[in-house]
This record gives structure tokens, C-alpha cells and sequence, in this order.
């Protein structure tokens, strides 16, 4: 209802719609969700707005991952525009994700390439504990050649200590859910 209270075609009907699809997505309505989408499509024609649209690709590509699309999400990720711009934030979410996404692929050498750039990228930057955390498990993965049950063993209690330290918190970057994830490897 929050979308009829604003005018089509401005920010806050795309901010309402975005956040609804963010709803739907942690309730589990990611087959509903493709209508909002046709909402906000009009959205991408609007070159000023291209923060918006990276946000829009990058929602489509969490809800094709969560279909099962792999390589539909990939491609929608590679659309996030000035998204990436944002180093210490989106940015971060849009590298573990793509990790994520090329781990369920299977592509192990560029897993072990994206992994060293972020490596390096969260060397430049200050950013939260969460995604340091997330990158010290990614590394485990790496360490124990992609074996998720000895990851497991190892990294429970630090996967434990990152939510109680820094909780995962719905509206942001990680919408897929990297403990979660995890756990169903």
C-alpha cells in the first residue's frame, strides 16, 4: 500500500517499491515480486538516477539468485552501474556477492581472483566488522580448498561472534544473506 501513497514515477514510489521488494524477498514471495519490478521500470530510463537503478539491477539480481538463475544474477550484478562507486559500502556488497555467486557456479579461478581484489580492496578502506568477518570465512574457504564442511568446523564460532558483534541488518547491500548462505553449503 506504502507505493499508492506516492506519485508514479518519483523517488519516493522507487524507494517505497524498492523496499517492498526487499520485503517480499525475506518473506519468501521472490515469485510476486517480478510485478514491482514492471513498476519501477520506468525508473531506468532516467539517466540522473543511475544510484537507483544500480539498486534496482541489484535487487533483480538477488531475486534471480534465490530462483536459482545463476548466470541471470551474475548479469544482472555486472548491471549495477554507480553502485560500485560507493567503496566502502555497496561496492563491498556487490564483490561478496559475486563471490557468492561464482562459488555456486563453480568457478574456482575466479573465486580465487575476487577474493585477492577484495583482499586488496579492504585494505584501502575502512568498513564494519561484518565484512571483515565475512572476508576471514571467504579466505577459510579459500585455505581449505573449497571443503565447506571443514569451513564449517572452523569458522562456527566466528560466524557466532559476527552476529552478535555486528548483526546483519535487512536494508543494505547484503540481501543474501552471507551467514545464512553459508549454513546451506
Amino acid at each position: 500500500k506504502a507505493m499508492e501513497m506516492f506519485y508514479p514515477k518519483k523517488i519516493n514510489y522507487f524507494n517505497a517499491g524498492a523496499l517492498k521488494i526487499w520485503a517480499m524477498i525475506y518473506a519468501g514471495k521472490v515469485e510476486e515480486v517480478e510485478e514491482v519490478f514492471k513498476q519501477l521500470a520506468w525508473f531506468i530510463e532516467f539517466p540522473q538516477s543511475m544510484h537507483n537503478v544500480g539498486i534496482h539491477n541489484y535487487l533483480k539480481a538477488c531475486t534471480e539468485y534465490i530462483k536459482g538463475d545463476l548466470k541471470e544474477a551474475m548479469n544482472n550484478l555486472n548491471q549495477v552501474g554507480d553502485l560500485i562507486k560507493d567503496k566502502e559500502g555497496w561496492n563491498l556488497g556487490i564483490r561478496i556477492f559475486e563471490i557468492i555467486i561464482l562459488l555456486d557456479m563453480d568457478q574456482d579461478d575466479t573465486f580465487f581472483n575476487r577474493l585477492d581484489s577484495l583482499r586488496k580492496h579492504l585494505s584501502k578502506y575502512n568498513v564494519n566488522e561484518r565484512i571483515h568477518a565475512i572476508y576471514r570465512i571467504l579466505l577459510s574457504i579459500s585455505r581449505h580448498s573449497l571443503d565447506f564442511n571443514a569451513v564449517w568446523t572452523e569458522c562456527h564460532d566466528q560466524l557466532v561472534e559476527m552476529e552478535e558483534k555486528s548483526p546483519w541488518t535487512p536494508y543494505n547491500h547484503e540481501v543474501i544473506r552471507f551467514d545464512i548462505w553459508l549454513k546451506a553449503k
